[in-house]
């Protein structure tokens, strides 16, 4: 029972130990971010390290983008309307449209990321690349089938 007792208040300082260092990491954290959100406020130079770690973020949220843009790119695209109607649709991100420059622009709710969409790269190739060939592909596959459609469900004519 001494030897249980032991290992349990050994186990419980620990967990006290690693509690107190996670308040103080937090405590620490919400200070540079108050310290930085006061900075932005006033104009001036965030940190260099503050930037850094606000790049590092936006460039991840990026790598993510792009993949859901290819995603959304599967779709039946014939117009850029229907890209449009999936950009709508994904989930984490806000998509708007400057009313003057007609360019399309995703926003990750999360972390505010924004990106024009000519920025993004889905599959590594540029936007308007992924959206040309995203209605070629359709395109090839409305042909498909109508092909098929017209091969099928209809009689042999003998003629009359």
């Amino acid at each position: 029972a001494k030897d249980r007792e032991k290992t349990l208040a050994r186990q419980l300082a620990s967990v006290e130990g690693t509690k107190t260092k996670e308040i103080g990491r937090r405590e620490s954290f919400e200070g540079g971010f108050k310290r930085a959100a006061v900075l932005a406020v006033q104009g001036e130079t965030l940190p260099a390290n503050v930037l850094a770690y606000g790049q590092q973020i936006r460039s991840s949220m990026q790598v993510e983008a792009e993949k859901h843009v290819q995603q959304a790119l599967k779709t039946p695209i014939r117009q850029a309307g229907d890209l449009t109607e999936q950009l709508k649709k994904l989930p984490g991100y806000t998509y708007r449209e400057d009313a003057a420059t007609k360019q399309g622009e995703l926003r990750h709710t999360a972390t505010g990321s924004r990106f024009e969409l000519a920025e993004l790269k889905p599959g590594g190739v540029s936007m308007k690349e992924a959206y040309d060939q995203a209605v070629q592909r359709t395109a090839q596959r409305d042909q498909t089938q109508s092909k098929g459609q017209s091969r099928g469900g209809r009689g042999v004519s003998m003629g009359g």
